[in-house]
């Protein structure tokens, strides 16, 4: 692994340099889009109001995937993406691993930092918004619940994913 870490970088560094350094820079780069999307849509909403910042939710949230299309892989195939994806922007501790149910408690998300230092909570949560559509759009048969959140204040988020087994 630090192999792969240390590409790019000039000289040998341990691989928990590397991981210090990468975090740095990605708190620089979530704060600066945090930021700059709060910057915009507070711009937008000031000129257009309400609709402009409707506007503004509906395109960071996407469209909605359609129904009826094949799930990408199981509950665990998800959980391994997520897990690998929060890993230098997350702190969570799986509280229930199951197979077919999975919970997380996230004690740290860098987004709902940089969004909360900017005053952006609001559309910081269009984020959060998508976790849910993200989950269906992967796999149909895996349900989300959340019922708490950082970006809105919450000292946790709670993510409970469980997977239906379709009839047959």
């Amino acid at each position: 692994m630090s192999e792969e870490l240390n590409k790019g970088l000039r000289g040998n560094i341990s691989a928990e340099r590397a991981l210090e350094l990468n975090s740095a820079k990605l708190e620089r780069i979530y704060g600066t889009l945090a930021s700059m999307v709060t910057r915009v849509v507070r711009a937008v909403q000031e000129k257009y109001g309400e609709e402009g910042y409707e506007v503004c939710h509906q395109a960071i949230r996407g469209p909605e995937r359609p129904p009826g299309i094949p799930p990408k892989g199981s509950l665990q195939d998800f959980c391994n993406g997520l897990e690998k994806g929060c890993f230098f922007t997350h702190e969570w501790e799986r509280v229930i691993d199951e197979p077919n149910r999975r919970k997380y408690i996230f004690t740290k998300c860098l987004w709902a930092e940089k969004f909360r230092e900017v005053g952006g909570e609001d559309i910081g949560f269009w984020i959060c918004e998508g976790d849910e559509p993200s989950v269906r759009a992967y796999n149909a048969n895996i349900k989300f619940t959340r019922t708490k959140t950082l970006m809105e204040g919450d000292e946790e988020c709670d993510h409970m994913y469980e997977e239906e087994t379709p009839d047959c």
